[in-house]
């Protein structure tokens, strides 16, 4: 793993991680984070596949099979991947634990939503909300089909809370690059202090974001601020996760629940 030469930390990310599993989106999931790498100009980008969830006891006829399905994804991985400067990470484990250890290596990790109404990835899935919650990074979550990174058109969902700021702060290589930044808060007009706040920070980084507050409607926050970006026909949603522990947004619903399970476009989350 290298970094740019003489490049600003906040210009761009030099490694992304993808994990590799034998499911549906997986194909478009690692195109989708080879495109972000080669727009990026990462020297080199930095790939990572998840591992099975076994225990010691696997008879020897299950270990072939793991042993296959593992070749079977870093074959994929390096057919997609090409002649790209790569590298390549399994184990025989649980894989949401082992992609939070391994993330120490990037500044990205690219997964697929995993909705209630998705198709499931099988045992080497990894769990986003786990991710966000555990692996110290941003996570770019990736709805179904997609498959290009351009993000020209990126709403800021904001909270005045810690996990916003973070999120805002891991955005600020994809917000250089936007033509068209939004900074949405929902919910009283006291947000709007807060959200001129973030404009007035954005510019200090050469970003010109149009602050806008909408009061809550009859739906939840998470459904205001997707009918916002179908609105404006933004391709990213950057926002802050599980502001509430993520048992009470899990029971009685929130902005990440809906974000992870629901969303149409990207989303980076950030916790």
């Amino acid at each position: 793993m290298a970094t740019l030469p003489d490049a600003s930390p906040l210009s761009t990310f030099s490694s992304i991680m993808v994990p590799v599993d034998l499911g549906a989106q997986t194909e478009r999931r690692v195109k989708f984070a080879v495109e972000l790498a080669d727009r990026e100009e990462l020297i080199p980008p930095l790939y990572f596949e998840g591992s099975i969830g076994g225990t010691p006891g696997y008879i020897d006829l299950e270990k072939q099979r793991v042993a296959t399905d593992l070749k079977q994804a870093e074959a994929l991985f390096r057919r997609l991947a090409g002649t790209r400067s790569t590298e390549w990470r399994s184990d025989v484990t649980l894989p949401s634990p082992f992609l939070c250890k391994q993330a120490r290596a990037c500044d990205l990790v690219v997964v697929s939503r995993q909705g209630i109404h998705d198709e499931q990835q099988g045992l080497m899935a990894v769990a986003p909300a786990d991710l966000v919650m555990s692996a110290g990074r941003p996570i770019l979550v990736l709805p179904p089909l997609k498959e290009r990174a351009s993000f020209n058109r990126i709403v800021v969902a904001w909270k005045d809370a810690r996990e916003a700021r973070r999120a805002i702060w891991d955005g600020l290589p994809l917000l250089k690059r936007a033509d068209t930044v939004f900074i949405l808060g929902v919910g009283r007009r006291e947000l709007k202090e807060s959200v001129d706040d973030v404009a007035a920070y954005l510019r200090r980084h050469g970003i010109s974001g149009k602050p806008i507050v909408r009061s809550e409607g009859e739906r939840s926050v998470g459904d205001d601020i997707m009918q916002f970006v179908d609105d404006e026909g933004a391709d990213l949603i950057i926002s802050g996760a599980f502001g509430q522990s993520r048992a009470r947004e899990w029971i009685f619903g929130g902005v990440t629940r809906d974000l992870l399970n629901e969303t149409r476009v990207c989303c980076l989350l950030s916790h």
